[in-house]
């Protein structure tokens, strides 16, 4: 059995769902658990092994603000790079060599890094390239930080012997393209960061092997394609980012297979049409964000079949060109909790399209040039609803763009007999609120009148 002391401040930043500050934290367990325990002087969690690391591994990364108690210096005969921090840290009765190097202007690699460090931080340098087996010594290896440096290509056996790193940075290096099986052999990887590089070429499966990874990030690159395979291998893979590009479509056949995601950010790329059957396969998924497309134009009606039954966000903003959305869009979202439709060009929006989502805790409409007509008489009726949650939509924000004698006036406000004056209006809905039975009724009557007016002559 082990105990070992974790700061209230750490803690807290590591774990922040864990409220209020917890005093005198520490971690119990042994090597046999299946669960450890989290504990305070008041209570205790029980967490799974994979949560521990997290916690050992987030306390490392925070090192550099607050201390671990028991932490100290390497010894001088076995201190690693002299340019570098090296400091062991105990935690769950094992001390963790952690060699920090972070902006002290190296243009290679270190070759003196001692074969049992945990965590190699060599971010914020110069360095411009990566050798093959260039890490192959360090079979203790867990954590391995290369963010803010000038390499701009990974060769083959690049990450030999990294058999064990859970955590690899790439990001804000200067990459332009990925390879087949790149990191095939990092077989315990769990979170990998590529973002904010150049890479605008995917050939392969370079993530094939990945069985592990939860997070991958490739966001701001200059991606425009992705080839079909791209994303085998990532069997346990949550979330996804893919925001920041320049994708022209969504990778439909590239994610089919992605059925453990449970957040995609497609957010600010070029993604012109979300065609029909567009998520299928994404079982999993609960988060969805599509905001930020200058050149979208059209969600078909059936883009979001297949995600329909799980997801409880989704983000469709910021997207100019996109007037219209299709009242089978949101058919059947029985767990969506969030809509965001904020600062489009939609003028109109069918009743049918906001119907039975039963779960909805906010609906953003703002920033759209709504024509206030009959058309949209169901929406102020909505606002008026006894029942209607003051925080579900944001009615100060949903204001008229027409027709003239509304403009810049807020639904909310409008008197609903303004909404119906429209000779339009009152015969038919060019949107579809009036049925085929209403006309057909006023289509009879109307043909009553001119035959009685006919006899009465």
């Amino acid at each position: 059995m082990w105990t070992e002391q974790i700061p209230p401040a750490i803690l807290n930043k590591v774990h922040p769902s864990i409220h209020p500050p917890l005093p005198h934290l520490f971690l119990a367990g042994s090597s046999t658990d299946k669960l450890h325990t989290l504990c305070n002087v008041f209570t205790c969690f029980r967490i799974k092994p994979t949560m521990l690391r997290l916690l050992v591994l987030s306390a490392v990364l925070l090192l550099s603000s607050a201390q671990l108690p028991g932490s100290r210096d390497c010894p001088d005969n076995d201190y690693g790079p002299r340019a570098c921090t090296c400091t062991i840290v105990p935690l769950a009765g094992i001390d963790h060599r952690i060699i920090d190097c972070q902006g002290k202007g190296l243009d290679v690699l270190p070759t003196d890094v001692p074969a049992d460090t945990f965590s190699l931080d060599l971010s914020n340098n110069a360095i411009t390239e990566l050798t093959a087996n260039a890490f192959q010594n360090l079979n203790s290896l867990e954590q391995l930080i290369l963010t803010g440096n000038q390499i701009s290509t990974l060769p083959d056996g690049a990450f030999n012997g990294l058999d064990d790193v859970k955590v690899l940075k790439l990001n804000e290096n200067r990459l332009t393209a990925l390879t087949d099986g790149l990191f095939s052999n990092m077989v315990s990887l769990e979170e990998l960061h590529l973002d904010d590089n150049q890479i605008a070429t995917v050939t392969g499966s370079p993530f094939s092997g990945l069985e592990r990874v939860r997070d991958l990030k490739l966001n701001a690159n200059r991606m425009v394609n992705l080839p079909t395979t791209v994303f085998q291998g990532l069997a346990t893979l949550q979330k996804l980012y893919l925001h920041d590009n320049f994708v022209t479509s969504i990778p439909s056949q590239a994610i089919r297979s992605l059925d453990t995601l449970i957040e995609l950010h497609l957010n600010n790329n070029d993604i012109m049409n979300v065609g029909n059957d567009s998520f299928v396969g994404l079982t999993s998924v609960l988060n969805i964000s599509l905001s930020g497309q200058p050149n979208l134009v059209e969600v078909e009606a059936y883009a979001l079949r297949g995600v329909s039954r799980n997801l409880e966000r989704l983000e469709i903003r910021d997207c100019p060109k996109l007037t219209t959305l299709h009242e089978e869009t949101f058919r059947d979202f029985v767990q969506l909790q969030r809509l965001d439709l904020s600062n489009n060009n939609i003028s109109r929006l069918p009743k049918a399209a906001l119907e039975n989502l039963n779960r909805l805790a906010l609906v953003t409409l703002s920033g759209n040039p709504w024509i206030c007509d009959c058309r949209l008489s169901w929406l102020r009726d909505w606002m008026d609803e006894p029942v209607m949650n003051p925080d579900l939509l944001d009615v100060n924000n949903v204001v008229c763009a027409a027709p003239p004698k509304l403009r810049d006036q807020q639904l909310e406000i409008v008197n609903r007999f303004d909404l119906d004056d429209e000779d339009v209006c009152n015969l038919l809905n060019p949107a579809g609120q009036i049925g085929a039975g209403q006309v057909l009724v006023a289509s009879l009557f109307s043909l009553l009148c001119a035959l009685t007016l006919s006899f009465t002559v």
